[in-house]
C-alpha cells in the first residue's frame, strides 16, 4: 500500500513540475510575442503575431485565443490582403476545433479554402483541407 502511495505522490509531483516547465517556456514566449506586437508597426508581421498569440492560448484560455483570433482576422480584412485574411480565418478555425466549436470551425476552414482557391492558390486549398 505505501509503495502505490508513494508512486502516485511521485507521479503527481513529476506531472506538476513538468506542467509548471510548459507554464514558464509559454509565458515567456507570449511576453516575447506581446513585446514584438507592440514593436512592429508593419500589418502584415502584426497579423502574424497575433495569429502565434492566439494559437498559444488556444491550449488552455479560448476567450483570450479567440480574442487575439478575431484582432488578427479584422487587422487583416483592413489590409485587404487575401493571403492574410485566410491565414487568419485558419487560424480562426483551428482555435475553434481545438475547443469542440466544430460548425464555427468549419465555418472559418471553408472560408479560408474558399480564399484559397479563388486566389488560385492550390497549396493552400490542401492546407485547408
Amino acid at each position: 500500500m505505501f509503495r502505490i502511495t508513494f508512486l502516485i505522490s511521485c507521479s503527481l509531483i513529476l506531472a506538476f513540475a513538468s506542467h509548471q516547465t510548459i507554464f514558464t517556456q509559454n509565458r515567456q514566449l507570449l511576453d516575447s510575442l506581446h513585446y514584438e506586437l507592440e514593436a512592429n508597426h508593419d500589418h502584415k508581421q502584426k497579423v502574424n503575431i497575433l495569429v502565434k498569440i492566439s494559437s498559444e492560448y488556444a491550449r488552455h484560455d479560448l476567450s483570450t485565443s479567440l480574442r487575439y483570433a478575431e484582432r488578427g482576422l479584422e487587422l487583416a480584412r483592413q489590409t485587404q490582403d487575401n493571403e492574410l485574411i485566410a491565414h487568419a480565418l485558419g487560424n480562426m478555425g483551428f482555435v475553434c476545433f481545438y475547443h469542440g466549436l466544430l460548425e464555427l470551425a468549419a465555418r472559418n476552414y471553408y472560408s479560408d479554402v474558399e480564399i484559397q482557391r479563388q486566389s488560385g492558390n492550390r497549396e493552400g486549398v490542401l492546407k485547408g483541407m
